[in-house]
C-alpha cells in the first residue's frame, strides 16, 4: 500500500482561515477503497472569485490539486477520494511542507450540486473532542489541539459515524466550475 504521511482540497484558504485543525498520521483511504470521481477535475473558483483550486487526474485515482488564495498564494495538494456511506470525502496531503513541519492527511467532505462544489473540512471542535475521547487521536494541551492516530479502517468507522452532524451545518466553502 502507497502511504501518504504529512501535517498542515485547499491549502492556504485552509491555513489561514483556521482550517485542517484535525491532521491524521495514516491516510483515510486504502487500495481497495480510493476511487475516482470525474467531476472533480478542473478549474474551480470561490463564488466571489478571489480562491482558486484546479484538478487534475494523474493516476487511475489520485489527483494533483493546484490551490491559489486570495493573495495569489499557490499551494500543491495530492488528493485521492473514498465514499463513506453515500459521502464524498477527499484525503489531501500537502505536496510541500515547510521546514520543521511533520507531512500529514487532512479530510475534506465534498459535495456537488450541478456546476458547484461544496466543501466541509472535518475538523470541527465537536469532533476533535469525539475524537480524543474515543481514544482514536492524541490530544496535546487544549482540546483542540488533536492529532488523529487511528489507522485508516478506525478513521472510517469514526467518520462515517459523525459524518452527517458535519455536514448538516453550511458548507465552509463553495466553489463554481470555471468555463
Amino acid at each position: 500500500m502507497r502511504v501518504w504521511i504529512g501535517i498542515p482540497l485547499v491549502a492556504a484558504m485552509m491555513a489561514s482561515s483556521g482550517c485542517f485543525e484535525m491532521p491524521s498520521v495514516y491516510p483515510l483511504y486504502t487500495d481497495q477503497t480510493a476511487l475516482g470521481e470525474p467531476r472533480l477535475v478542473g478549474a474551480w473558483q470561490t463564488k466571489d472569485g478571489t480562491e482558486q483550486m484546479f484538478v487534475k487526474l494523474i493516476g487511475d485515482r489520485d489527483y494533483r490539486l493546484t490551490y491559489i488564495d486570495d493573495k495569489g498564494e499557490g499551494s500543491l495538494w495530492e488528493v485521492r477520494l473514498v465514499k463513506l456511506g453515500d459521502r464524498l470525502v477527499a484525503d489531501m496531503m500537502p505536496i510541500k511542507s515547510g521546514a520543521g513541519t511533520i507531512p500529514a492527511h487532512h479530510f475534506l467532505a465534498l459535495s456537488f450540486d450541478k456546476a458547484a462544489l461544496r466543501v466541509w473540512f472535518l475538523d470541527s471542535s465537536l469532533l476533535r473532542e469525539k475524537a480524543g475521547k474515543e481514544g482514536l487521536a492524541y490530544v496535546r494541551g487544549k482540546k483542540d489541539e488533536v492529532v488523529l492516530t487511528a489507522m485508516p479502517t478506525g478513521l472510517t468507522a469514526f467518520l462515517k459515524k459523525n459524518l452527517d452532524d458535519e455536514i448538516g451545518r453550511d458548507a465552509d466553502q463553495e466553489f463554481v466550475a470555471l468555463k
